[in-house]
């Protein structure tokens, strides 16, 4: 029974203490554009099943701006909870530059036509992410979610389409913001890319 009592205290513990993600996406400018509702798609990245969770909007009438809300990964190779932050960063933006690409993720009427390229998407996301694992998640699947949405990083990409029809993603730059020391929790990483 003690047993029993000190398992549950555990988890009830455990669920208090988890970083939730902010209510929202940022709003890096064009602040009277807002976001559509949360889409998902799915997508395979390195052998494991992915879905993101996701918006989009049109900003000050020039950007195509994507903000990921949340992602998780499921699969037998596919729990990163024990690679080093830096790592877990890396993966983060491999993921987002895999999700540009997945066939059928954004439907966007911006999309280049063959030899054409377009240099106004860009992606947000919180600039502290964590990753989940463990009895609240199904086996093998790891949920990906910011800490906090108060400071955000925001990528441009230009995406262009090859003779092929073949689309690619090239990052150009954009604001790599640091985790805002006030919202660094345990487990958490900074997410921006350089």
């Amino acid at each position: 029974m003690r047993a029993i009592l000190l398992t549950l205290a555990f988890a009830i513990v455990s669920m208090c203490l988890k970083a939730q993600p902010s209510a929202g996406p940022c709003f890096p400018d064009c602040e009277n554009d807002y976001w559509t509702d949360e889409q998902a798609c799915s997508f395979n990245y390195n052998g494991c099943a992915v879905v993101v969770k996701y918006r989009t909007r049109t900003a000050c009438n020039e950007w195509f701006d994507i903000f990921i809300d949340q992602y998780t990964m499921t699969g037998p190779n596919c729990n990163p909870a024990n690679f080093p932050p830096a790592m877990r960063a890396q993966i983060h933006q491999q993921v987002i530059q895999t999700f540009l690409l997945a066939d059928g993720c954004i439907v966007q009427p911006d999309l280049p036509d063959i030899g054409e390229c377009r240099d106004n998407w860009r992606v947000s996301y919180g600039s502290c992410w964590q990753v989940q694992v463990g009895p609240y998640q199904p086996n093998n699947q790891s949920l990906w979610l910011p800490c906090s949405n108060e400071v955000c990083c925001l990528d441009r990409y230009i995406i262009c389409r090859n003779a092929q029809g073949v689309l690619s993603a090239t990052k150009t730059g954009g604001i790599p913001n640091a985790c805002p020391a006030e919202s660094v929790l345990p487990n958490c990483f900074s997410a921006c890319g350089n």
